[in-house]
């Protein structure tokens, strides 16, 4: 038996709840974010470094949403799934399913 990475379209494992919360989030954050920097145009002075300092607070957000999904993701393991190989696919060990 071997931990191996799936390719997206041959996905074998289940994104739980936690997961498509986090991902919700992270979303939301990115979008804020990118919101925030359309909003620095050609803003005068004092203006602009005010919408700056929004846009750094929205990256860091984003940023803290994607640690938080990766992390996740990494601890979790929802998205990876123990395979083995077998002569007619990839046969996942916890559901006995052929691919």
């Amino acid at each position: 038996m071997r931990l191996v990475r799936v390719p997206k379209d041959t996905f074998v494992g289940t994104r739980c709840d936690e997961w498509r919360r986090l991902v919700s989030e992270y979303r939301t954050a990115i979008k804020t974010y990118n919101r925030a920097v359309e909003g620095l145009g050609d803003l005068p002075g004092a203006e602009f470094n005010e919408a700056w300092q929004r846009a750094e607070q929205e990256r860091k957000k984003a940023e803290h949403s994607r640690d938080a999904l990766m992390g996740h993701e990494h601890e979790h393991g929802c998205l990876w799934q123990d395979v083995r190989h077998t002569e007619s696919g990839v046969k996942s060990r916890s559901a006995g399913q052929t691919s």
